[in-house]
């Protein structure tokens, strides 16, 4: 049992195009949900345990990523034992500060609850976002192999369609998207703001490469004062999956068929 990899053609040429792709593949089995993700900048797997609408464990392996502490800060996770499994992403999301966690990890493993709270069975994403210099600046979003979301933006804002036009992605936006949208485009315009979000990084690689640890900015875990210096940047871990995003997390589907086998290490 794995997710769908089928693409809309419209996403597919879109994708050719100098482009960030992401992809969220996730499988949820009897008490385990496995779900990856990966784009230009990271490849994360997350696993989550659950029993009685409870998540009891949750564990996460970075088979790539930007920052040496990035994999360390997948043990932050644990904060998420407890939650209750039957609600929308949109909500679980606030359980914790994301500002402390690895924010992909943390976001993905987020899913992965709802997931478990749907019950058994899968769901993909394939986020596109056009890159800056687009015009206009597309984002599309497809879910399970069908278009769920297009977006023309302007810098970090929707221009069109409605719902969504003229609504900021910045704060505020997870607070607007609880209020109007229903469970499953509230996740996806949730997976969609995050892809236009790192978006921005492509094309800075060089410059990225050329700083020796992570910005003090403070927008995740190892971006906090005390953990950037000996966040180490990790030369040459950006890739780019314009025009073969086939890639994304190849080598991931008999892990994700095993949500019922081995855990991931503790």
């Amino acid at each position: 049992m794995t997710p769908s990899k089928i693409t809309p053609p419209e996403l597919e040429l879109f994708s050719a195009s100098p482009s960030l792709n992401r992809v969220v593949r996730i499988v949820s089995g009897k008490g385990r949900v496995r779900a990856v993700l990966e784009d230009d900048f990271h490849h994360f797997l997350v696993e989550i345990e659950h029993r009685d609408g409870v998540v009891t464990a949750a564990r996460s392996e970075s088979p790539r990523f930007p920052y040496s502490l990035c994999p360390a800060a997948g043990d932050h996770l644990a904060e998420l034992v407890g939650v209750a499994t039957h609600q929308r992403a949109v909500d679980i999301q606030t359980f914790a500060d994301a500002k402390f966690q690895c924010t992909h990890q943390y976001e993905l493993a987020v899913l992965a609850i709802a997931a478990a709270g749907r019950g058994e069975g899968t769901r993909s994403y394939h986020a596109v976002v056009a890159d800056r210099d687009a015009t206009p600046r597309t984002a599309l979003l497809a879910r399970d192999g069908s278009m769920a979301l297009r977006w023309v933006l302007s810098d970090y804002a929707v221009q069109e369609p409605a719902p969504y036009s003229g609504i900021g992605l910045g704060a505020g936006f997870s607070a607007w998207v609880a209020r109007n949208l229903d469970e499953d485009e509230a996740e996806d315009a949730l997976v969609l703001r995050r892809a236009i979000f790192i978006s921005s990084g492509r094309g800075l690689a060089p410059w990225l490469d050329a700083q020796p640890h992570a910005p003090m900015g403070g927008g995740c875990l190892v971006q906090q004062p005390t953990r950037a210096p000996e966040a180490l940047r990790q030369k040459g871990s950006t890739l780019d999956f314009t025009g073969r995003s086939h890639l994304l997390t190849a080598g991931s589907d008999a892990w994700l068929a095993g949500a019922n086998g081995q855990v991931l290490s503790e």
